[in-house]
């Protein structure tokens, strides 16, 4: 997690070659907008969908809570190893627990 001015190409003295390196030579992602909570932005990452879309823009989903991602939502992961990658998670999920087909391991 860096600020505008945290990278090199933006004229930072904090020194990021690789990351320069990256911006010139592919896409720089710089006006997009983020959600301040963890199941927002988690569901809006791994569907690339707005959190509205799936009534998920409220809060933040916590485990006794009926509630979590759809479960024929197209995931990020899921298109991946379509894609013949592997996929790990690692860190919070926020996107349901209440029931075991919610979890990371049988979504993704």
């Amino acid at each position: 997690d860096y600020g505008w001015n945290d990278i090199g190409y933006h004229g930072s003295v904090i020194r990021t070659p690789n990351l320069d390196r990256l911006a010139a030579e592919g896409v720089k992602l710089e006006n997009y907008y983020i959600q301040p909570l963890c199941t927002t932005s988690r569901s809006q990452l791994m569907t690339g969908r707005y959190q509205i879309h799936f009534g998920l823009q409220h809060g933040n989903i916590l485990h006794p809570q009926p509630s979590g991602l759809p479960l024929d939502e197209v995931t990020l992961p899921q298109k991946l190893k379509e894609s013949g990658y592997s996929t790990h998670i690692v860190g919070k999920w926020h996107l349901g627990f209440y029931k075991e087909e919610y979890t990371p391991t049988h979504t993704c």
